[in-house]
């Protein structure tokens, strides 16, 4: 047995001293006079710590390196004051150990639903006020830094901006994301429930796997980039002793000293020192033994709160201080330097520093008592209810029309349709698509041209509303179920549509060459993008991205879907694919559909607000899939195509809008029954769409008026796929969903068979016949 495991066992077993190194029995009682529970006992010393490190900082940034903004060297500007502020960025660290105490201190006896609200609004509130407040100031006073676009803004406002390469609007949002993997980390042990044998050997492992990151991404901590570098970033970033010290300080005073806890200090204390050394700051010249005295100090001070020695320090004014510090923090960096480069050479320089100092205090203050604190204690309230309705789902009462047993959104077959002729009019006018028209489309069709540019949004529509007619669909359904239901809705119309289509490209090749017969085969599987082979129709790239939310959805729905499993299935989804891009491993991107998640989880969340109703918890998560849409259309470009950024956030906007009021039953009047037949034209029609109907413009537009072309070209293709709905794909989905039900009961009672016991006494022998010989 290692010396970790056995001094584990010797303090984790048993519910003497744990210094006493008695055998293990059970888990250590708290230390006689510590706090037993969060809230308790506040450590007032900590939270003027917290307002010193964030003045560190802030001299750091608006002084040491903030050179270009007062347009001159700050040596000159403030002497000394330059040369001691220039070690400011040090505070991050203070920060970060202070945290590690706190975090495990508040999370002690929680669950981990109550831990993830209280960091929800601890966190958001005061930081969507610095971002907003932040780029409205770089806005209209762009001296200091570049104005922001709509997409950086709403990235910002996830705070996970920097996982999928949004570049932060103020660059001292970099220790949020380290912070937040921390929580995330720190959650898997919550979920276990905390007990001291638990953390501490979250503690070794974390820093042993830190380690192992370290040897692989080199020891040295840059100053961080615009979005976290792969699984080192996560595991790592250079940080993570500091949080680990800061965790088992906390044990510390919670159960008292013993040597193993000591030791893995001082072993973080070493790595801080690496660290220290390793880290690139702006190039100004450091200082090796200044540093490490600083970093001593740190761990001395929070050695010394461990130990109760600033038990006397009352001072109900700490509080105050340390809750102006978030708010300073997240305003001073950005807003400080436009101030700066605006009004030096008006106003002396000593001036404008004391009162930009005094001005972001007051304004921290006034966003933590108008904004921070309201705000928090409503998205509290919120949210706990929401964690209950987690924990106790009731479904809501419905309109009449589900009483009747018929629960079919007709709204959303009307939706589908609108969703492929906005498909279709990028894809067949789409200002790019003069080889098939001869001309260029905006000069043949005016404002409709320019409309059609963001027709390719139809495709985010479509996402959405699988994601809810999905798990609608697949609501109360086996794994197997599930299955067929999804092969016969997509695989016989799919036949059609490829085969229709290499048949027109093949006789008609005045647009684009026949795909061959090996292409068109390999088209037939639906997997050909896996295989390397290119789609017949550029349109069906959806279809594996669909197919692929389904094989992830199919997990849940193995484990039978549930409010509280679908619901788990959406957070982790949401922010495993959106972190994936800085994890590095190829192929998780697409695995997860970091580029799409976003609609299909809000798509599904709709549908459990549809089915139990409203709460701040599923809304906000699907406030977050809202944003991470805003933040993703930049992405997407037509070529030779301008489009506007706002005309795209608003469509997407009314999109969500839209699936709101569907999941709220704003639409339970719509009762048209054409709107079946108009949703079951969908499918057909956008398999069949894009190589038919430019073949059919490429091959008639000399003869036919433009106009009439394109009416003609659209009412043909709604009416042949009218006609694969009718004469193939229903009768063909039947005909399979009969046939494979079959084979999935089979294999079901297969197994069932095969267990039974044998009959008694021996089986008769059959009778034979010569022609059985």
């Amino acid at each position: 047995m290692s010396t970790l495991d056995q001094s584990v066992r010797q303090v984790g077993d048993t519910g003497a001293d744990p210094g006493a190194g008695h055998l293990p029995t059970a888990e250590p009682a708290p230390v006689p006079g510590r706090p037993a529970a969060p809230g308790e006992s506040r450590l007032y010393v900590l939270d003027l710590a917290r307002l010193v490190a964030a003045l560190m900082v802030m001299a750091y940034h608006l002084v040491a390196v903030a050179g270009l903004a007062w347009e001159g060297d700050p040596v000159d500007l403030f002497g000394p004051l330059a040369g001691v502020s220039k070690y400011g960025w040090m505070g991050v660290e203070l920060f970060f150990l202070i945290s590690g105490f706190v975090i495990c201190m508040s999370a002690w006896g929680r669950g981990v639903g109550e831990f993830a609200i209280s960091r929800v609004v601890r966190l958001f509130p005061a930081y969507w006020v610095a971002v907003l407040a932040s780029a409205l100031v770089v806005t209209i006073w762009p001296i200091a830094h570049r104005a922001v676009s709509g997409a950086e803004v709403a990235g910002n406002l996830t705070m996970i901006q920097r996982f999928f390469g949004i570049v932060d609007l103020d660059r001292s949002y970099w220790t949020l994301p380290i912070e937040m993997i921390f929580y995330l980390l720190f959650a898997v042990v919550i979920v276990k429930g905390l007990t001291y044998r638990r953390v501490v050997a979250f503690c070794g492992v974390w820093t042993v796997l830190s380690l192992a990151a370290s040897y692989l991404n080199g020891l040295t901590t840059p100053v961080p980039g615009d979005h976290v570098q792969g699984i080192s970033g996560v595991l790592d970033a250079g940080y993570s002793c500091y949080f680990v010290a800061g965790v088992l300080f906390f044990l510390i005073r919670r159960f008292g000293s013993n040597p193993l806890l000591w030791g893995l200090i001082g072993f973080s204390w070493l790595i801080s020192l690496i660290r220290v050394k390793n880290t690139f700051v702006a190039e100004l010249p450091m200082n090796y033994w200044v540093e490490v005295a600083i970093v001593t100090s740190f761990y001395l001070f929070m050695a010394a709160v461990t130990l109760g020695w600033f038990s006397w320090f009352r001072w109900r004014w700490a509080v105050t201080a340390g809750a102006l510090t978030y708010p300073v923090y997240l305003i001073h960096q950005v807003i400080g330097r436009t101030v700066i480069k605006g009004l030096h050479p008006y106003v002396p320089h000593w001036v404008l520093l004391a009162a930009l100092v005094t001005g972001f205090l007051l304004a921290a203050w006034l966003i933590h008592r108008l904004v921070e604190r309201p705000a928090s204690r409503w998205l509290k309230r919120h949210l706990t209810a929401g964690l209950h309705r987690l924990r106790n789902p009731q479904p809501r009462p419905k309109p009449a029309r589900d009483a009747r047993g018929g629960s079919r959104l007709l709204i959303l077959d009307l939706a589908r349709l609108g969703a492929a002729l906005m498909v279709m009019s990028v894809h067949l006018i789409g200002g790019y698509r003069a080889a098939a028209w001869g001309a260029e489309p905006s000069r043949l069709f005016g404002p409709l041209d320019t409309l059609s540019h963001y027709g390719w949004l139809g495709v985010e529509l479509f996402f959405l509303i699988s994601g809810f007619v999905i798990c609608m669909s697949a609501w109360g359904r086996t794994v197997g179920e599930f299955a067929v239901s999804r092969v016969v809705r997509l695989f016989p119309a799919y036949w059609v549509g490829v085969i229709v289509t290499a048949g027109v490209l093949t006789l008609w090749p005045v647009y684009h060459q026949g795909p061959g017969a090996s292409t068109t085969i390999a088209n037939l599987s639906m997997f050909n993008r896996v295989l390397g082979i290119r789609n017949v129709d550029p349109s069906y790239w959806t279809l594996l991205t669909e197919m692929i939310f389904y094989l992830l959805f199919m997990l849940v729905v193995a484990r039978g879907l549930d409010y509280r499993r679908v619901l788990s299935f959406c957070l982790l989804w949401l922010l495993g694919s959106q972190m994936a891009p800085s994890l590095g491993i190829p192929g998780l991107e697409t695995l997860l559909i970091s580029e799409y998640s976003c609609y299909f989880v809000a798509g599904v969340l709709f549908y459990l607000t549809n089915r139990f109703g409203p709460n701040l918890l599923s809304s906000g998560m699907i406030g977050l899939c809202w944003l991470i849409a805003l933040t993703r259309l930049p992405n997407w470009q037509i070529p030779g195509i301008h489009l506007n950024y706002v005309v795209e956030a608003v469509i997407v906007t009314a999109f969500f809008a839209f699936m709101t009021g569907a999941a709220l039953d704003w639409f339970a009047w719509f009762r048209w029954r054409w709107a079946v037949t108009a949703g079951a034209l969908t499918y057909p029609v956008y398999l069949i769409h894009q190589e038919v109907g430019l073949t059919v413009i490429k091959g008639l537009h000399p003869y036919v008026p433009h106009w009439i072309l394109l009416v003609g070209t659209f009412a043909g293709l709604l009416l042949a796929a009218w006609l694969i709905h009718r004469l193939i794909e229903r009768p063909a989905s039947r005909w399979l969903k009969t046939r494979l039900m079959a084979g999935i009961e089979q294999f079901r009672t297969a197994g069932e068979r095969a267990d039974a016991p044998a009959p008694a006494g021996p089986a008769p022998v059959p009778s034979r016949v010569a022609g059985d010989l």
